[in-house]
């Protein structure tokens, strides 16, 4: 079942870095793809039932953390408030990917769900999901630039993901 009740129990931060050794990329890489293998072995995956999905995922960074790209890296805006969190008023100044970086997630571009909703720090998540039996066949983390069906990675999920299936 578990560790015994007079065993002393692990220490959390051991289990925080076991958890980034074993989420890298080969590491999760090499065991979706056994999940898979697996799948294709009993015959759950079709190449008639696919379909593709994308969704918004936050990044770990706040609009707070947003600086325009023309200010040195020891200049900092001139707050507004006091208190733990540091208050910017942006209000009236256009912020985007070309002029603002986050401080906290550079790579993490601004992104909409859709016009006339606000803008957020976040990437974007693809999924090819076999329909039948609800398996993720394939997936991909970018960032959200341009629509879904322009993205060199998802167009092509299908045509190998059927000709996958078929062989």
């Amino acid at each position: 079942m578990g560790p015994l009740l007079s065993q002393p129990v692990f220490h959390p931060t051991s289990f925080t870095k076991n958890r980034r050794r074993l989420l890298t990329s080969e590491v999760a890489e090499a065991f979706f793809a056994e999940i898979r293998e697996q799948a294709e072995a009993h015959e759950l995956l079709s190449a008639e039932h696919l379909s593709v999905d994308g969704t918004l995922l936050e990044a770990a960074a706040t609009l707070k953390s947003l600086r325009s790209l023309d200010e040195d890296a020891g200049d900092e805006p001139p707050a507004v408030g006091g208190g733990r969190h540091e208050s910017v008023d942006f209000h009236g100044q256009r912020r985007g990917n070309e002029t603002h970086r986050s401080t906290t997630d550079p790579e993490a571009p601004l992104a909409r769900k859709g016009s006339g909703r606000e803008a957020r720090l976040c990437y974007a998540g693809h999924s090819l999901t076999e329909n039948r039996h609800g398996l993720i066949v394939e997936c991909e983390l970018t960032g959200p630039r341009g629509p879904t069906s322009a993205r060199p990675g998802c167009g092509c999920w299908l045509g190998s993901a059927a000709a996958e299936a078929v062989a």
